[in-house]
């Protein structure tokens, strides 16, 4: 089987997992190169897991003909013109949420990536794991009979209690609905069916 070798755009804090089951679980996938504005961040994932290349910037990567895929890594208000730049290169992209800071972004990267003929995807897969597999499977099942309704949250203190640079939470395309509630989001999609309203309410948790 031919392994996708990919290049990693961001060596941020979310990067860790990536490189954990990109060299540990999945096979099929080769790590070829690293790319981030602090180089200090790509040099340490090139030791720790054994990296072939650090790539100084990211159209490095991007003309590198041995890469097959690039996994977009980057702050979320970079995350379009980063995957736009990479497909326009012709590479495939996986990108961490969202692929835009608007829908009209999203539609376009996907319209650009049938145009190119190239894969595009992007996070969260979460709804692919045990946890949520399970519940499909009882609900396909008729274990629970016929869902009526759902609800899901989060809660805590504030992005600075737990998030090691939490500064892009406050810039467009951040925040914690594109940031958090994808997870949920896509969770319910998946075992409910698409959205057909939306609704808002604002309350503040914690005084």
């Amino acid at each position: 089987m031919k392994k996708i070798k990919v290049a990693m755009i961001g060596v941020g804090a979310i990067s860790g997992i990536y490189l954990d089951n990109i060299t540990k679980i999945f096979k099929e996938i080769e790590l070829i190169g690293v790319c981030d504005l602090i180089r200090e961040r790509a040099e340490k994932a090139q030791e720790a897991y054994h990296i072939p290349k650090i790539y100084d910037t990211m159209a490095d990567a991007f003309a590198d003909g041995e890469v097959d895929l690039i996994l977009n890594l980057t702050r979320p208000y970079e995350h379009y013109e980063v995957t736009k730049a990479a497909l326009e290169a012709g590479k495939h992209v996986y990108s961490e949420k969202p692929l835009g800071a608007t829908l009209a972004e999203g539609e376009s990267l996907i319209a650009l990536a049938e145009k190119q003929q190239l894969l595009i995807g992007g996070a969260p897969d979460t709804f692919m794991g045990a946890g949520i597999q399970t519940c499909r499977k009882l609900i396909d099942d008729g274990f629970i009979g016929k869902p009526i309704g759902a609800a899901a949250f989060m809660v805590c203190h504030g992005h600075e209690t737990w998030h090691p640079d939490p500064e892009f939470y406050y810039k467009h395309g951040g925040g914690p609905m594109l940031d958090m509630g994808p997870y949920y989001v896509t969770a319910l999609v998946n075992l409910l069916g698409g959205v057909s309203g939306v609704t808002g309410v604002v309350k503040s948790t914690f005084a």
